[in-house]
Parts: structure tokens; C-alpha cells; sequence
């Protein structure tokens, strides 16, 4: 692999601190409140930096979607592979979105933030859905590996939209929705589909 220039390096480090000051901003305000010169400022540099790197608000936004989801998909399917059991397979699938959840609540707060605001824009929400199915067609992919079978986009589409409900009702009411109950839900899901979640090596 070539090794990257210096140059590289200095332009990936300013995209990923645009991108963390991004975050804080959105997070703290919101998406509609934060002005692109507000990010520039966060991060330390000029609005000019923003532009060389990104066309815009918009695309902070989805780039920070990106970053986000293909790490938790990059994660999911290693925790997938090294799994011995159904049961830990979904241990694990379980743990990484309560990590998320607990530890870095505002990425749900962001999601749900851009998601209102895609609604208004018509642009705007093809994209968002277009990421989105991206991440459900991963999560299907690797069911369809375990269960070849079952119907596992509608599984995987089930399975997403438990996890982001019981996360919003979990942020609402953290006593009385505990985000550790996610587990035993996708273990009702995927045993009701017909999929393997024993504890019994395969």
C-alpha cells in the first residue's frame, strides 16, 4: 500500500477535525442552528477549510453519517465473523448498538435532528435514505451468510428499527427502558424468524 504524503495526511487530519467540531455543534444545537462558519470556528480553522474539504453543511452531515455507520458496520460484521454461537452472534450485535447508545448518545440525537430536516428537502432525504438501506442491506448480507434461507432484509429491516425505538425510548426514560433489554429483543426477532440463536456450536 503507498504510504500517504505529508500533504495527505495534513488534509485528512483537518477533514476528520471539521468533521469532529461538526458533531459537537450539531450535537449541542442542532442541525439548523449551526452556520458552516460556526464549524470552521469549533475547529479551528478558517470557513475556507470547510469548503476545500466538504461543499457544505449537507455534506458534513453525511459525511459524518458515513463515518459512523461504516465503522459500526465494519465492527459488526469482525464481531459476526468471530462469534462461535448464534446467541453470542447477537450478544455482540447487541453490545455494539448499546455501546453507541450509552456511550455517545448524541449520534442518535444527530440522526433523528437530520432526519427531520431531510424530510423538507427532497435531495436531502433520497440520500439519507440511500445510506440507510445501504446499512440494512450490510446487517441482511451477513444474516443471509448464517441462514442462506431466511428472508433476511426484512429481518435485518425489522431488526434496525427495534434497536433506533428502544434507543429513543431508552434516551426518553432510561429507568424504565433499559437499552440492555435490546438483546433479548433481536433474540424473540430472529428466533420468531427461524434463525439459529442457541448457544450450541455450530
Amino acid at each position: 500500500m503507498d504510504r500517504l504524503t505529508k500533504r495527505q495526511e495534513r488534509q485528512q487530519e483537518t477533514r476528520q477535525a471539521l468533521l469532529d467540531a461538526a458533531e459537537r455543534c450539531f450535537a449541542a444545537r442542532g442541525y439548523d442552528a449551526v452556520s458552516v462558519p460556526e464549524i470552521a470556528k469549533e475547529a479551528g480553522f478558517t470557513t475556507g477549510a470547510v469548503y476545500s474539504n466538504f461543499s457544505g453543511k449537507e455534506a458534513l452531515f453525511l459525511a459524518l453519517m458515513e463515518r459512523a455507520m461504516g465503522g459500526e458496520a465494519a465492527r459488526r460484521a469482525q464481531a459476526i465473523a468471530e462469534a462461535k454461537t448464534g446467541r453470542e452472534r447477537v450478544r455482540l450485535v447487541a453490545d455494539l448498538w448499546i455501546h453507541v447508545v450509552q456511550e455517545r448518545p448524541e449520534a442518535m440525537i444527530l440522526l433523528l435532528d437530520f432526519w427531520s430536516y431531510s424530510r423538507r428537502d427532497p435531495a436531502l432525504r433520497e440520500e439519507f435514505a440511500r445510506r440507510m438501506a445501504i446499512t440494512r442491506g450490510g446487517l441482511g448480507a451477513l444474516i443471509a451468510a448464517d441462514a442462506p434461507d431466511a428472508p433476511s432484509l426484512e429481518i435485518a429491516e425489522a431488526g434496525y428499527a427495534m434497536a433506533h425505538g428502544l434507543a429513543l425510548h431508552h434516551l426518553a426514560d432510561p429507568q424504565g427502558v433499559p437499552i440492555e433489554h435490546l438483546e433479548q429483543a433481536l433474540v424473540w426477532l430472529f428466533s420468531g424468524a427461524g434463525l439459529d440463536v442457541s448457544d450450541s456450536v455450530g
